[in-house]
């Protein structure tokens, strides 16, 4: 991954960043790390280092997830 697919995947997160996505991330961030450790590197170290960035899309997508379906059962 170039480092210009980089700015571009973050900056297309920047409106719905939050603490929360960003500790998602990181979570997600050390689990891939904590595998890719204890698997004797197992794990490429390519899925490592987009675990963050993964973290994030997740979160944002399942944050506006939930949006939608609390607009839709509560009607606004």
């Amino acid at each position: 991954m170039r480092k210009v697919h980089l700015i571009f995947a973050i900056t297309t997160l920047l409106p719905g960043l939050d603490l929360g996505s960003i500790v998602n991330a990181t979570i997600n961030y050390l689990g891939y790390r904590f595998l890719y450790e204890i698997s004797r590197k197992g794990v490429g170290y390519g899925d490592v280092r987009l675990a963050f960035l993964i973290g994030l899309y997740s979160s944002s997508f399942f944050q506006t997830l939930i949006s939608l379906v609390w607009a839709i059962v509560t009607g606004k």
